[in-house]
């Protein structure tokens, strides 16, 4: 197990303040996914606490999706999980009672910035998997929930193709929201022809390297969505 250093806290907010501490150490790499973290008898005796604020902070950590407490193993420092993020974007647009629209202008906003960077970056196994993509949503036109998946799977490929890990982080949760909506828009006629051909048209812009025309595809893609939903008119 790696030796980690920590400081004293203060009396408020304890555990608060704990968790922050452990986070940093693992944000930074000290503690890395698989790691196990020390005892809560070793935690109290360093930060100078009770064992009871060291289990409040480790589950403030489990929380956030940093660690997992493995009852008679320990606590242990998990991988990044993009299904994470989306869990807590979506429980905060649901209790926050964010508005479809306003999901909608983020993720038209971050698609658009996102085509212009791809068309700009992409390889040609960027290309090909964008192909693949197409392909796949080809062969699932009468399969709604295998069609849903390929079209995920293009737009997860076009953000892979900027070659920023931001944009590919980002861009999975946000689909996550609408995936009601999504559903509901595959019931509507000739809805998943028309998502192939807009999906060919971006890709052949990406092709060519023309981000203005790529920007300009997914918007008008994004656009067909946002009516068919009823965002607006």
């Amino acid at each position: 197990m790696r030796e980690i250093a920590f400081d004293k806290v203060g009396r408020v907010l304890l555990p608060q303040r704990i968790a922050d501490q452990i986070q940093e150490q693992i944000t930074s790499h000290k503690l890395e996914p698989g790691d196990r973290l020390p005892s809560g008898r070793e935690l109290s005796d360093q930060f100078g606490v009770s064992r009871q604020c060291v289990r409040e902070a480790y589950k403030m950590l489990e929380e956030r999706g940093l660690v997992a407490v493995v009852h008679g193993r320990g606590v242990f420092v998990l991988d990044y999980e993009p299904h994470y993020l989306q869990s807590q974007l979506s429980i905060a647009a649901t209790r926050g009672n964010i508005p479809l629209a306003h999901l909608y202008e983020v993720r038209r906003s971050l698609e658009t910035s996102i085509a212009g960077f791809a068309s700009q970056r992409r390889t040609s196994e960027d290309l090909a998997r964008m192909e693949k993509a197409i392909g796949a949503m080809e062969d699932a036109i009468d399969q709604p929930d295998e069609f849903i998946v390929a079209d995920q799977e293009f737009h997860t490929a076009m953000a892979d193709a900027t070659h920023n890990q931001l944009f590919s982080i980002l861009v999975q949760p946000l689909m996550g929201l609408v995936q009601e909506c999504r559903k509901e828009v595959m019931l509507i006629e000739g809805s998943r022809e028309n998502a192939i051909k807009d999906h060919i048209g971006i890709l052949g812009c990406i092709r060519k390297r023309d981000s203005s025309r790529t920007q300009a595809a997914v918007a008008g893609h994004l656009a067909r969505f946002g009516r068919d939903i009823g965002i607006f008119s």
